[in-house]
């Protein structure tokens, strides 16, 4: 699993998880742009899949990248799309 420490603030977003089991989960993108700002350590989640309202699957430029954590009894989700060149 790849893990990467952001060097500097990105625009994320929140998804919620909407269905799945086991490995493969679906998360939706809920309304609203984020940011995070370093140093955070974010990791890719290949088995995850994010969907937009309509239901159809969301594609990063390059990778997803997630972070968590828990904020009450819920966990919070957020994303941000990466190209590593």
């Amino acid at each position: 699993m790849l893990s990467r420490t952001l060097d500097k603030p990105r625009a994320a977003v929140k998804v919620e998880l909407v269905g799945g089991r086991g490995k493969k989960k679906t998360y939706k993108v809920l309304p609203g742009i984020h940011i995070v700002k370093p140093p955070l350590t974010m990791v890719e989640r290949p088995d995850a899949l994010i969907i937009d309202d309509e239901g159809n699957p969301l594609s990063p430029e390059g990778i997803f990248l997630w972070f968590s954590c828990a904020m009450g009894s819920f966990l919070l989700f957020l994303v941000i799309s990466m190209v590593f060149v």
